[in-house]
């Protein structure tokens, strides 16, 4: 089972983790063909905008890029596909399916003493529960851990799934067409444009979050409501570690050796109490009680996806 795991693994690493930074070339677009494309569809998304709150919030994002593009262009300025990419984002994350996952708006993250920029990207709002993975267990059976559900009761289900690999997380995520985050996402996701260390601010505030022994088990997502991140994610600073895509090593070239340790964030019910930047790295293929996961969802670019868009 476990070289069934690496192997899939192994192509998700190949052929997905860098998508949110990828760009449609190749496509037989060019740059003119792929901007008309955009204003087509970004007068579709300002007509669903009057009626829908949720494409009216995404419709804030792309203007301001909206009008930064119109203006390169009647300078005769390039315009940066990275500028292009992020408009194109916002403009298509209404058509997709998103179900309990919040939009992240693309921003800055700190880590490791260098700065990122983040392309905008979708979020589970909470970890995946135990419910939610014994469903992925019950339609995948082959890829799930030995004897994983013997111990559940329907008290428990609500509760955040732990006791789970690297490569069980990540193949959760594959088949339910999403992704573990990057350090750079989970960050991005965490501190928002405040970057505080705790999700309140910057000084500790007791019985806040589920960490440091407080409870002795994790809680249903929600339950502590301090711990609840500027864009509306819960627990990401206790109740249960989360795992990443990203290897702790930097020198680790995750796409040739899946074995890379990867980073986990956040606290847990068990550690002591924290901030949201800690870090902690296992092995991929440990399982622990006290780490579980969320998953992201990376919005397409492509023309392809953006006349699909055009026909919704």
């Amino acid at each position: 089972m476990a070289e069934q795991y690496r192997t899939r693994v192994q192509k998700q690493i190949n052929s997905q983790v860098k998508v949110s930074f990828s760009v449609p070339n190749g496509t037989g677009y060019s740059v003119e063909g792929y901007l008309n494309i955009l204003f087509q569809l970004a007068d579709k998304v300002r007509e669903k905008a009057g009626y829908n709150p949720e494409f009216q919030t995404y419709l804030s994002y792309a203007e301001p890029l909206l009008n930064q593009i119109k203006t390169r262009i009647l300078n005769k300025e390039q315009v940066p596909l990275e500028l292009l990419y992020s408009c194109a984002r916002y403009l298509t994350a209404g058509f997709c399916v998103h179900t309990d996952m919040v939009l992240i708006p693309e921003g800055t993250v700190t880590w490791r003493g260098k700065n990122y920029i983040v392309p905008p990207f979708f979020i589970d709002i909470n970890e995946v529960t135990l419910d939610e993975y014994m469903k992925f267990c019950a339609d995948h059976p082959n890829e799930c851990p030995e004897n994983f559900s013997s111990n559940a009761s329907p008290e428990t289900f609500s509760i955040p799934v732990t006791g789970v690999s690297f490569f069980d997380a990540l193949n959760y995520a594959i088949a339910n067409q999403k992704n573990l985050p990057t350090v750079l996402q989970w960050l991005r996701a965490a501190q928002g444009d405040m970057k505080t260390q705790y999700p309140w601010g910057d000084n500790w505030k007791e019985n806040s979050a589920n960490v440091g022994g407080l409870i002795s088990y994790p809680q249903p997502g929600g339950k502590f409501q301090d711990d609840k991140s500027p864009f509306g994610c819960y627990d990401m600073l206790g109740n249960v570690a989360e795992w990443t895509l990203t290897p702790s090593d930097e020198n680790c070239n995750s796409e040739k050796d899946i074995l890379c340790p990867r980073i986990v964030m956040g606290g847990d019910f068990m550690s002591p109490p924290g901030t949201l930047t800690q870090e902690r790295c296992f092995e991929p293929d440990s399982r622990y009680p006290f780490i579980g996961f969320r998953c992201v969802k990376d919005i397409p670019i492509s023309p392809e996806f953006l006349l699909q868009c055009l026909e919704k």
